[in-house]
């Protein structure tokens, strides 16, 4: 049986690279708190069809930048352990 896991976003920060562009920044860990290295970060906007991939550092930590206004869906895939799935609006700013 798979592991689930929980995608803490720790206060997900949506910073304000440009007017338009922001970033989701987040620690994913399992149900025991464990950080997950090398767990791949998927945002995904419906509306536009753009995927914004990448993975997780030795300390469970992504990024992912240059994100236009719109909502997401943010994915969570690591070996051994069933997706998490995660929705966020990235606000105008």
């Amino acid at each position: 049986m798979k592991k689930a896991f929980k995608l803490l976003l720790m206060g997900i920060l949506l910073s304000a690279t440009t007017m338009m562009a922001q970033e989701f920044t987040g620690r994913v860990t399992d149900t025991t708190g464990a950080v997950l290295q090398k767990a791949t970060v998927t945002a995904h906007n419906p509306d536009t069809g753009v995927d914004k991939t990448t993975v997780t550092t030795a300390a469970g930590v992504y990024t992912i930048p240059y994100l236009l206004a719109g909502n997401y869906s943010v994915s969570v895939t690591a070996s051994g352990f069933e997706t998490g799935m995660h929705y966020r609006n990235c606000p105008a700013r």
